[in-house]
């Protein structure tokens, strides 16, 4: 029968892109045609995520020796349009447009629907081909059809496959550990706060419609203006630019410890005045340690510290007495379940969730200029797009 042949931007494995002026090459690769529930697909917008960056980089690892193989196509946010069906699919056809959730093709879920893998389709799961491909070879229950009635612009919905999803489970279960504490009768309207990105935002707006208070940090004026368009209390990074903790440092750099200090009580007071001092009742940090104990120092009793992501620094230290004495709940996620995906994908349709952003959508050619654009902080968008097909 033959094999699918496309375009696509290829990742090498290090030691052999090192010559290249981008990190990415644009070349033709092949797979195999569709069976069984398998669909055939054409992306048509992708989201840049964070992890497509780090795979660039090399950092925490190359992918392409983690897969066993020469090169990979990345890419696990995106909408598609369905060119053709395996024989024993049956929850999309041709012609639909659909939002792409990067479970794996597999579907390595355990019992209760959640992914039984630490693989991400289109980054380091073996054999995966991501949204920078002209056409990729996906599983219907990696796929969402979009309502043709839908209020949302069309390069707006990859926003759901990774962050918004991301978000949708882990307010869910932080807000719900809150409540077991503390009842909507006895604090309807607790703070919330957030440290800057995509996800945590999508927590935020979740929060705001349910008369949480919410604020959340940004270092950029245009990101700053934005969250304050969405009705979300804006908190200037760079008033404690100190607030990057080591904890060798810490111990060992009388004047780091210093400045360290000075920023952390700018911090507390920042937030004491936005909280008209009270404390935060759920602080979303998917940072890591440098924003780790400036956290904790402005977390309520009781409080949930919620985080789906390590950006800085996966290992943390705590005082288990004193979290106990403060009945700290720490909620740790990841990704999203099977269910969760429907539920974030209905209550997006009904509700319009997703923000509305203005950041250039880069074309099919500007892919390396996006990828040196997002490495270099020179994008204010927390949703940077990108178009591979036409509508």
């Amino acid at each position: 029968m033959g094999k699918i042949k496309t375009l696509a931007w290829v990742l090498y494995e290090g030691e052999k892109n090192n010559h290249e002026e981008s990190p990415v090459k644009k070349e033709v690769i092949s797979f195999e045609v569709v069976t069984g529930k398998e669909v055939l697909a054409e992306p048509i917008y992708g989201g840049w995520e964070a992890n497509m960056t780090h795979a660039l980089q090399r950092k925490p690892l190359d992918v392409c020796r983690k897969r066993g193989e020469s090169k990979v196509v990345l890419g696990n946010s995106g909408v598609v349009r369905v060119i053709k069906t395996g024989p024993g699919v049956t929850r999309v056809k041709e012609g639909d447009l659909c939002v792409f959730f990067g479970f794996s093709p597999t579907n390595r879920v355990n019992c209760l629907g959640y992914v039984d893998t630490f693989f991400a389709f289109g980054y380091d799961e073996p054999g995966t081909i991501g949204m920078l491909a002209k056409q990729t070879k996906l599983v219907e229950h990696q796929l969402f059809p979009i309502p043709r009635d839908s209020k949302i612009p069309l390069h707006q919905w990859p926003i759901l496959s990774v962050r918004f999803a991301t978000a949708w489970s882990n307010w869910k279960v932080a807000s719900g550990c809150f409540r077991v504490q503390v009842s909507m009768e006895e604090y309807p309207s607790p703070y919330v706060v957030g440290w800057g990105g995509g996800a945590a935002l999508g927590e935020l707006l979740l929060a705001k419609e349910q008369s949480y208070k919410v604020a959340m940090t940004a270092s950029t004026d245009k990101r700053l203006e934005y969250l304050k368009n969405l009705g979300i209390t804006p908190v200037d990074r760079r008033a404690f630019p100190g607030l990057n903790y080591d904890p060798v440092k810490y111990e060992s750099d009388r004047e780091y410890r210093k400045k360290y200090l000075a920023s952390l009580r700018i911090f507390r007071n920042v937030i004491d005045e936005i909280t008209q001092g009270e404390d935060v009742s759920i602080f979303i940090e998917n940072i890591g340690l440098v924003v780790y104990p400036a956290t904790l120092r402005v977390l309520g009793r009781p409080g949930v510290i919620a985080t789906s992501g390590w950006k800085e620094g996966m290992n943390l230290h705590i005082n288990r007495a004193l979290e106990c004495h403060c009945r700290h709940i720490h909620v740790f996620t990841h990704g999203f379940g099977l269910a969760e995906a429907r539920e974030c994908f209905d209550y997006t349709n009904q509700n319009n969730w997703i923000p509305g952003d203005n950041t250039p959508i880069y074309d099919w050619e500007d892919i390396p200029q996006l990828a040196h654009d997002f490495a270099n902080g020179k994008i204010d968008s927390y949703f940077p797009t990108f178009q591979v097909n036409p509508i």
